[in-house]
Formats: structure tokens, C-alpha cells, sequence
């Protein structure tokens, strides 16, 4: 049984009893219909197991109900498509939806008759901040979808090759003990430069001094590419990495009523300064991009991020776990690892990774609200990946961490710090905003404070909208 699989079973086992012990016994009666209409995104079969339960009678509060389920893709009409059903009255009763857009359609949707803030303590923290407004929760999310570091292994091994030709390991005298031998300053440093290059830096200064020596460069032209980041055309999730970065720093995006943005305002340190932590993530990300930093490794004139990466052009990418799909589509001879995203060094409580997730909703106008959520509450979708929305115990981590096999556990592990941030009812237009704003302070049309506080103007704007 899959770790999906197991934390599904504990998903479905955990929300029957809520609903059992939780609420009184409902009786099937509808003001339409008994059919719940399901959309998402994965072929029928996936679907077969929640059926198969049901039919069972392993939920009781399902019986007597038919379910229709429906295939959709996550395209660019796929919202306006299901909000014209919906209003048509041909469902769905329970719709998939990146939970991005949970806030976006609060009003329109039903809070859910069983779950609360405390039911949902073993979820990724993401789940809790993308579902729930006013302690009614919204949306039901099983997976999660960090970011994550993709590298290929072929291009570090290069890294650490081209130094050991190039600097030969210092003997051994014959009269000197293996101990004596590995205290050698010699020796040391040797083995501390291989270490290095072989290990894929786990805080953003590392990965900067990571960069500097990987990338090959005549002056703005690039030859070998570390990492890509510092640029919008050409890295697909800027906006998303550039969050990240914001909230390692311990920066709150908005207010607690999400109607303010907040990433541009001052924080007090422990020296008791004003600082202003979130225009860290505009300066830390164009250094990778700037020709005049040491760490220049990337520039628009590159291919695509992804593009760069299959290709062997660039030694890492930033991206959401799910990308391994992808891959595997378009090149499945392509050989890959995983690396949990920087942080920021000795502090340990920046160990934040950002992430996306998939939540099933029950819209207000089901004729079967109280049934709809029973069948959300244990659906699940693999669109965005199959990694469980439920984090693993701290023993469970300790022994991902000295598995052998700790790339594949990287996205696993990384549940447990995976966060994000509402963006209300314009989520793309926000991250536009960011791109926009990083861009004109990336070519000198601001200073990195003067782009943010415009970008947090331009956000609590869009915040504070109540129209359409």
C-alpha cells in the first residue's frame, strides 16, 4: 500500500467517524435528486476504491445515493465552465479546484457540516490556511504539492570531477595515522570543496557561493547554468519562489483579515531595529540574475527553466514536486533527484517551503449539501501529485532523512513545513503583480522597498474588491 494509499484509508477512517460521532444521522432525502455529480481531473478509475466503499456500505450516510463522476481538465476555461454548470444545475456537487481559488469563490460555496479548524492538526499547515476562513472550513485537501529543488545528479557529479582533476587529492605520508591524515589542513580543505560541490546547498547562502563557482560565463554570456532563478519571462513560478523567500523571512503577507497586504511593512528584530525583511526576497533573487553579482548563473536569454533542465543547460530547477510527472512524459530516460528548497542559514525556524494543493468543495446551490461533503471529505486527486496532505511523525521524518532513498522522500518530508498565502479572489493577478514589480525593480525603474510598497498598494487593492 502506497503512503498515498494509507494516509487516504486514515483520511476516509477519520472522516466517517467525524461524521458519525460528529453530527446526528441525517436521512436521504433530497429536494431533486439523489445523485452527487463529482468533477476532477483523474481518469474514472482512480475513483473506483471511494465507490467501491460506498457500495459497501462502509458509509452509511451515503446510502441510497448514486454518484455520476466526470473527467475535467485543469485548463484555462475550466472555471468559467464549471460556474455555468453550476448555475444550470448540472453540478457538480463536489468540485476540484486548486485551493487557491477556495477564497475566490467563499460565497458561492457551503462550509462544511463536519470538519473544523482542530480536525484538520495532522494536515500540511497549507490545508488549514488555503480552507478555512472564520474557523468554517471550505474545502477538503488530501495532497499537497511542494516546491521543491530538482537537480541532475550527471552535472554535480561534473562540478565535483572538474575540481579533483584539477586539485589533486594530498597524499598520505606513509608514517602518518588515518586520524593525523584527516586533520591535515591540506586534507581538509580538499575534502570540504568536494563535500561541497557534491551536496546540494540546504540555505540560500550556500547556494549562492553554489552558483558562483558552478557557473561558467564570459562576461554576460552564460555557458553552464547553476540554478534558474532571478528572472520572470523564463522561471515559471518566480512569484511562488519569491513568496517563499518572503516567508522563510518571517514576513506576513496580509493581515489577519486578509484585506491589507503586509509584505512590504518593518519588522522589529532582535536588536530591537526596524528592518524590512520582505524586500530580502526582490534582492536575494536578482542576484542570480544581476551580471555585476558573483552569482550570475541566469538571464532571460535562456531557454525556459523547464526547457533548460531536460536539456542538461542548467544543474537545478525550482518547481512544484508534481513537475516529476511531466518529465517522465517528456523525457522518461531523463535521470533526476530531489532537494528540499533553501532556507535561510541558522535559523531554523525558516525551514518554509511554499506549496499548491487541490481542495473539493460543495457549492451553496447542491441539491445534496450535506451528502456532497460526506463524498468530499474522502475524495482525493493526484493532479497536482499524489503526496499526502497528512504530515508523517517526526519518526516517520527522521527516518526519511537517513534513508538512502531520500530523494524520493524529499516531498514527503517537506508536508510538514509547507505553507502559502490567500490571496482572495484574484490569485493570478496578484502574482502578476509581483512579477511586475520585481521587473521594474530589477531594472532600476525603483529601489527593491520602493517596487514592494507599490506591489503591497496594487495587492490590497485587489484585496479589499468586493465586485467581480
Amino acid at each position: 500500500m502506497t503512503w498515498l494509499k494509507k494516509s487516504f484509508y486514515v483520511l476516509t477512517m477519520i472522516a466517517i467517524a467525524t461524521m458519525v460521532s460528529g453530527c446526528s444521522k441525517k436521512s436521504v432525502t433530497t429536494t431533486t435528486s439523489n445523485e452527487i455529480v463529482i468533477w476532477s481531473f483523474e481518469d474514472e478509475d482512480y475513483w473506483k476504491e471511494l465507490f467501491d466503499r460506498i457500495n459497501k456500505g462502509e458509509v452509511p450516510e451515503l446510502s441510497g445515493y448514486k454518484f455520476k463522476y466526470v473527467k475535467k481538465v485543469l485548463n484555462n476555461s475550466y472555471e468559467n465552465n464549471s460556474l455555468n454548470s453550476i448555475l444550470s444545475g448540472k453540478g457538480p456537487d463536489v468540485w476540484a479546484i486548486p485551493s487557491d481559488w477556495v477564497m475566490r469563490h467563499k460565497d458561492k460555496l457551503s462550509k462544511s457540516p463536519h470538519l473544523t479548524s482542530t480536525s484538520l492538526n495532522a494536515m500540511s499547515p497549507i490545508v488549514k490556511e488555503l480552507n478555512i476562513d472564520s474557523e468554517a472550513v471550505y474545502g477538503q485537501t488530501a495532497t499537497v504539492d511542494p516546491y521543491i529543488i530538482f537537480y541532475n545528479p550527471s552535472l554535480v557529479d561534473e562540478f565535483v570531477n572538474e575540481y579533483a582533476a584539477n586539485n589533486f587529492q594530498p597524499k598520505k605520508e606513509r608514517h602518518e595515522t588515518t586520524e593525523d591524515y584527516s586533520n591535515r589542513e591540506d586534507v581538509k580543505k580538499y575534502m570540504e570543496e568536494i563535500t561541497f560541490r557534491s551536496t546540494i546547498p540546504n540555505n540560500w547562502e550556500d547556494l549562492l557561493l553554489w552558483a558562483e563557482k558552478y557557473t561558467k560565463r564570459d562576461n554576460n554570456n552564460i555557458s553552464k547554468s547553476a540554478i534558474a532563478l532571478g528572472t520572470t519571462s523564463n522561471v515559471t513560478y518566480s512569484a511562488e519562489i519569491m513568496y517563499n523567500m518572503m516567508m522563510q523571512n518571517s514576513v506576513s503577507m496580509t493581515n489577519d483579515e486578509r484585506n491589507l497586504a503586509t509584505f512590504n511593512l518593518p519588522v522589529t528584530n532582535a536588536s530591537g531595529q526596524q528592518v524590512f525583511p520582505g524586500k530580502y526576497a526582490f534582492e536575494l533573487f536578482s542576484r542570480f540574475s544581476d551580471p555585476s553579482s558573483t552569482s550570475y548563473t541566469w538571464n532571460e536569454n535562456m531557454p525556459r527553466d523547464y526547457d533548460a533542465f531536460i536539456d542538461g543547460k542548467v544543474a537545478m530547477v525550482i518547481m512544484p514536486n508534481s513537475t516529476e510527472k511531466r518529465i517522465f512524459n517528456d523525457k522518461p530516460t531523463f535521470k533526476f533527484k530531489k532537494a528540499l528548497l533553501p532556507s535561510i542559514k541558522n535559523v531554523e525556524e525558516s525551514q518554509i517551503y511554499y506549496g499548491r494543493s487541490i481542495s473539493f468543495v460543495v457549492p451553496k446551490i447542491s441539491s445534496n449539501p450535506y451528502a456532497a461533503w460526506v463524498t468530499a471529505q474522502m475524495s482525493y486527486s493526484n493532479i497536482y501529485g499524489d503526496i499526502s496532505a497528512v504530515v508523517p511523525s517526526d519518526e516517520k521524518i527522521g527516518e526519511y532523512q537517513a534513508s538512502e532513498k531520500l530523494s524520493e522522500y524529499i516531498p514527503i518530508i517537506a508536508t510538514k513545513y509547507t505553507h502559502s498565502w490567500v490571496k482572495g479572489r484574484y490569485p493570478d493577478e496578484i502574482n502578476n503583480i509581483f512579477k511586475n514589480s520585481y521587473e521594474n525593480f530589477r531594472s532600476k525603474k525603483q529601489d527593491s522597498q520602493g517596487a514592494l510598497d507599490s506591489a503591497a498598494t496594487k495587492v490590497t487593492e485587489l484585496l479589499k474588491k468586493e465586485d467581480w
